[in-house]
């Protein structure tokens, strides 16, 4: 070396850096808002303690949604025999809803199936009787420019409809803290 200055020895209780084992380096995430933290820990802590799990409403809606899904797929494959027996079970499913919740799946398909003016009229209805298990039916309206501001009013007036009165009590801090801003 040019540098005067020599190497230094290496001791036999180092091992080469070729036979350390390769640990990736993580990123750091990025600190949470303070309003994002609380409600995280908070829906973490009713989630440990079974007041926070997704509701029966909710999973009967994901699970009519899948076979709704798999219906349209089997009559796409012509398979008529599976799309019957999806069919019936779909029925057998909604059967058992309270009247409430049959009526606001079919507001639900009417957003799906309908013209725009048959979709307003089942956006006021989803405002009337919907839950937070039609937030995904009501975000995908969000989209559709004629549809946006009843969409957009209609899932305020679901989340202000809330069970767990501290999730209220959050959205109401957040709002508050948007106007201010």
């Amino acid at each position: 070396m040019t540098s005067g200055h020599p190497l230094p020895a290496v001791s036999s209780r180092h091992k080469p850096l070729s036979n350390l084992p390769c640990q990736p380096v993580l990123p750091r995430r990025p600190r949470q808002p303070v309003l994002r933290r609380r409600i995280t820990n908070r829906s973490i802590d009713a989630d440990r303690a079974g007041t926070y799990a997704a509701s029966a409403d909710e999973q009967t809606l994901q699970q009519l949604t899948l076979l709704r899904r798999q219906l349209e797929q089997a009559v796409a494959d012509e398979n008529y025999g599976l799309a019957q027996q999806l069919k019936h079970q779909t029925d057998s499913i909604k059967e058992r809803l309270p009247p409430v919740q049959q009526y606001m799946l079919g507001q639900l398909e009417r957003l799906r199936t309908g013209n725009i003016s048959e979709k307003q009229a089942a956006l006021r209805a989803v405002a009337e009787v919907g839950d937070d298990s039609c937030t995904a039916e009501l975000a995908a309206c969000l989209k559709v420019p004629e549809l946006h501001d009843l969409a957009e009013e209609t899932l305020w007036s679901l989340w202000h409809k809330h069970a767990n009165p501290e999730a209220k009590a959050l959205l109401n801090q957040g709002l508050t803290m948007l106007r201010d801003s």
